[in-house]
């Protein structure tokens, strides 16, 4: 018999039969869904696309609506708000990428939109409407898909704190606050490209090339955004077409004023002091000072200083100083530039009591410092009265102590050794000699406080010569020191004891490193004219001496072997023995140094030019220099302004180099 069956289940054929067809249904179902939801997805994009383009557009529609003009560029700005956050200008378009806009607007001192708003001129408060408008820079640049807005306040003077706010990159604003006072407006993202075109005339269809925009009073826009949505990519392009009432040609609108610029001036009792001067800065509060010196790091000098000059203080010769100035207003920091000034070769001596520069072919009467601190005097000058000063040398360029040096110059008619006096005071004291020429050139000396690589030491005298100061007068000390280039200064004043030739003043020379290479006759003041020897031991002996002898000269010691021979001509050979042949040596800081005994030959052009085996030459005229001849007689030798080396006083049975030297141009 049947058992009677409900009708409340499913067999299991009937559950196997319907299955597929569920499941066929479900996944239909979901891909339906599917589908509406992907198209709902890109509709919602493509809607909010829409939307944010055109908040972009009315952005751009607002600005361009203020704007005085369309730039091509902005020219280089203020790090971080130029190109790629640095300071580099940014520029209307760029091949390959999406176009910038650039625009430039005035200033005003509220809302553009505030009806009391009033405009910002340039210029010193109280606002003087006859000056030129306070313009500022509002820029829309791509980076990273992104567009952006930055504004960029002019440096320079405004009469009043503008509304507007210099902007930065995010990741810039706190490290730059008194630039950056906010960050950039981010307008949109997924920013494909942007087509910019401008137009001459509001109802002009044809647009004139990038490069004109300057000349333009309206643009056409066209932001394209792309974004991958639901695996598809979502593409909207949004424009507008846009005039400026305020636009003006580039012709006929009033450039503002350039910055201020710094100048500098400088003192001739503080030659080597450069004065930065900057003219002031209309709202300015303070000023940020720093400089450097030949390309070396900034150094800071005041920072807020409310001074509109700062003194630089440099150490030598052709050096190169530069100096900045940022001006400091509630609107950000302005920097006005950089200037820079060279320390010129030479200095003018300032003659005086009747001594005036003889003239051409001759070099002028002037002082210069080199890096080591040697100072050099140069110069022909005449018609002066013994006794009396040439010049006065600032301080800075003044010997430890009184100096005596031998010069040629006139002596009652006829060329002959002069006396010259370099004292602490600065005075410059033509001594002997008569008024129809005395050459200041060959003095040398480290100035007083100059470092050195081993402070000055006394020397000692002998056989009864001893230091002129023991009699009570203020004479220098027979000392001794290197400088820091390894050249060694002697000088000093010793009163006579036996003064028989080859009598030794003083062997403190006799020290390692302190020795010459080959015996050496220096021209040396001695009561009349003079001279000594300093042999290859260090010893300084009496060649021709009265009864007070000046030892003022600077020699390389035999530990220096960087010497380059002088070719010389008119029938002059080395002298030979324990004498060097002709040679010379230009230092880092410019002095050059000649050494050797030469013999046979004459009077006239001697030598070929110094400048040819790199040890300078004078551009700035003849130079006379003093030398020693066989005989005990002065001698006279110049250095011409090409490099070459004239004799106008010689001995063909020898003549020295040694004791000559000159600072270079």
């Amino acid at each position: 018999m049947r058992t009677n069956q409900s009708t409340a289940g499913f067999t299991l054929v009937e559950i196997l039969i319907i299955a597929p067809v569920v499941v066929l249904f479900i996944g239909a179902f979901i891909g339906l869904a599917v589908s509406l939801t992907s198209d709902s997805l890109r509709l919602r994009e493509k809607n909010a696309a829409a939307y944010n383009v055109q908040e972009a557009l009315n952005d751009v529609e607002a600005n361009v609506a203020l704007a005085t003009s369309f730039q091509v560029a902005t020219g280089t700005l203020q790090s971080p708000q130029g190109k790629n956050n640095g300071t580099a200008q940014f520029t209307n378009t760029t091949s390959g990428q999406p176009d910038t806009l650039i625009l430039k607007s005035a200033a005003t001192d509220k809302s553009p939109y505030d009806p009391t708003r009033v405009l910002i001129h340039t210029g010193t408060s109280p606002c003087n409407a006859r000056n030129v408008v306070y313009q500022y820079f509002t820029i829309y640049f791509v980076s990273n898909g992104t567009l952006y807005k930055r504004i960029v306040l002019p440096q320079q003077a405004a009469c009043a704190m503008p509304w507007q706010r210099g902007t930065c990159a995010e990741t810039h604003v706190a490290a730059n606050p008194t630039v950056c006072k906010t960050e950039d407006t981010k307008l949109l993202e997924g920013v494909a490209a942007i087509d910019i075109q401008y137009y001459t005339g509001a109802a002009d269809d044809t647009p004139v090339a990038d490069s004109q925009a300057n000349d333009a009073n309206g643009i056409s826009i066209n932001i394209t955004l792309n974004k991958s949505i639901a695996g598809e990519t979502v593409e909207y392009t949004g424009g507008s077409r846009i005039t400026s009432m305020n636009a003006q040609a580039s012709d006929s609108v009033a450039e503002a004023p350039p910055a201020p610029t710094l100048t500098w001036t400088n003192s001739t009792s503080t030659p080597y002091t450069t004065t930065f001067e900057w003219s002031p800065m209309g709202n300015a509060t303070g000023y940020n000072v720093r400089y450097r010196i030949d390309g070396g790091a900034w150094v800071n000098g005041p920072q807020g200083t409310t001074a509109t000059s700062y003194n630089v203080v440099a150490t030598h010769r052709k050096q190169v100083v530069e100096a900045e100035v940022t001006a400091l207003t509630s609107a950000g920091n302005f920097l006005y530039g950089t200037t820079s000034r060279t320390i010129p070769r030479w200095e003018e001596c300032g003659l005086q009591n009747g001594w005036v520069d003889y003239g051409s072919p001759y070099a002028g009467g002037a002082f210069t410092r080199t890096s080591a601190g040697v100072v050099g005097l140069r110069g022909l000058i005449k018609n002066g009265t013994n006794g009396t000063n040439a010049c006065i040398l600032p301080v800075g360029f003044r010997p430890s102590q009184n100096l005596i040096y031998q010069s040629a110059g006139r002596v009652s008619g006829a060329n002959d050794a002069v006396r010259v006096d370099v004292m602490t005071s600065g005075q410059v004291i033509v001594q002997s000699g008569d008024s129809g020429w005395v050459s200041l050139s060959g003095i040398t000396f480290l100035a007083s406080g100059a470092a050195t690589s081993n402070n000055w030491a006394n020397g000692v005298w002998q056989n009864g010569w001893v230091n002129y100061s023991a009699t009570g007068n203020s004479w220098g000390d027979l000392k001794y020191a290197k400088d820091t280039l390894g050249r060694v200064h002697t000088e000093g004043l010793g009163r006579a004891g036996t003064t028989t030739t080859n009598t030794v003043l003083t062997n403190s020379l006799n020290i390692s490193g302190f020795t010459p290479s080959n015996r050496s006759i220096m021209p040396a003041r001695a009561f009349a004219n003079g001279a000594v020897d300093i042999d290859t031991s260090g010893q300084m002996l009496v060649r021709y001496v009265g009864s007070w002898a000046s030892v003022a000269f600077v020699y390389y010691p035999s530990t220096f072997n960087s010497w380059s021979s002088v070719s010389m001509t008119n029938g002059w050979i080395p002298y030979g023995s324990v004498y060097s042949g002709a040679q010379c040596h230009k230092g880092s800081d410019d002095l050059v140094i000649l050494r050797g005994l030469i013999k046979g030959g004459s009077n006239g052009t001697s030598s070929t030019s110094l400048n040819s085996v790199g040890c300078g030459l004078h551009s700035d005229g003849r130079q006379i220099l003093p030398s020693w001849l066989s005989g005990n007689n002065p001698g006279r030798i110049d250095v011409l302004d090409t490099g070459e080396l004239f004799f106008s006083a010689s001995s063909a049975t020898w003549t020295t180099l040694d004791g000559i030297r000159f600072i270079a141009d």
